[in-house]
């Protein structure tokens, strides 16, 4: 049971988010990979130079290649990587680093306040085989999920969901095949020889993908205080995704999509 005094504000997660961020920023530049603000936070660097006043995560990608030795080989005495190689209760398409000092729970995934890390993958010449490989994409990430050991964390009739999983266990490929078949997928068009890149687990589609230069040169640019890595052809990434994302959204809008409580453990 959690103490409610050890509860996490958003200011303390911001702080925890940053710290994290300064981390793999710092692993990153000494380790030469390459990494990218994404999504939202690019558009809080852009337009803010820091947070989305009313958003409380921090979203980073990198190239496959650079993905790959990542999580493969980072680690503090707190920050620690997570993806479904290294958890099989975990079922998203990337990754995350996490602060093993924190509690939260999230789509019946146990971690820490975390910052998000998505692959760019290569991709096909051809919108429309390039839509092909989305769905099966998303095929293969559900029988990631249903495979998963996340039951254990859902609310209700234990009975009734111990059955389900069984149900669903004995309908759905094993995990391991899930995975070997979701990482063929994302490699089928390598990053380094492709023409189109982008983030292929993400969650925009088509709108994902886009000629791969975009993600070739990098820049700096203020966050909070610091400075990050950004692509160089940040406005092209954020028009194509987001088109007038220089304008602030209706105040309704302005809200955070997440609604999970966070603790010190």
């Amino acid at each position: 049971m959690f103490i409610m005094s050890k509860i996490i504000s958003a200011d303390e997660m911001r702080e925890i988010q940053l710290n994290i961020l300064k981390s793999i920023h710092q692993f990153c530049i000494s380790n030469n990979i390459r990494y990218s603000l994404s999504g939202g936070s690019l558009i809080g660097a852009v337009r803010h130079k820091g947070f989305i006043p009313w958003d409380d995560d921090v979203d980073l990608m990198m190239p496959r290649p650079d993905y790959e030795r990542f999580v493969n080989s980072y680690k503090t005495e707190h920050y620690k990587v997570q993806t479904y190689k290294n958890d099989d209760k975990y079922w998203y398409p990337f990754g995350k680093v996490y602060d093993d000092r924190t509690v939260l729970i999230e789509s019946h995934i146990k971690s820490g306040v975390y910052i998000d890390i998505f692959p760019i993958d290569g991709m096909p010449d051809e919108e429309t085989t390039k839509g092909m490989i989305e769905k099966r994409v998303s095929l293969v990430f559900k029988n990631i999920y249903y495979s998963s050991k996340v039951y254990q964390f859902q609310q209700g009739n234990k009975f009734l969901l111990k059955l389900k999983y069984y149900i669903k266990k004995a309908l759905v490929p094993k995990r391991e095949i899930s995975i070997k078949k979701l990482e063929e997928m994302c490699l089928e068009y390598p990053f380094e020889t492709s023409d189109f890149a982008g983030v292929l687990v993400g969650g925009y589609g088509i709108k994902e993908r886009m000629e791969k230069k975009v993600f070739m040169n990098y820049v700096d640019m203020p966050f909070e205080g610091m400075f990050c890595k950004c692509i160089e052809d940040y406005d092209i990434y954020l028009s194509h995704l987001y088109g007038d994302y220089m304008t602030l959204p209706p105040v309704e809008k302005r809200v955070s999509n997440h609604t999970n409580k966070v603790f010190w453990k």
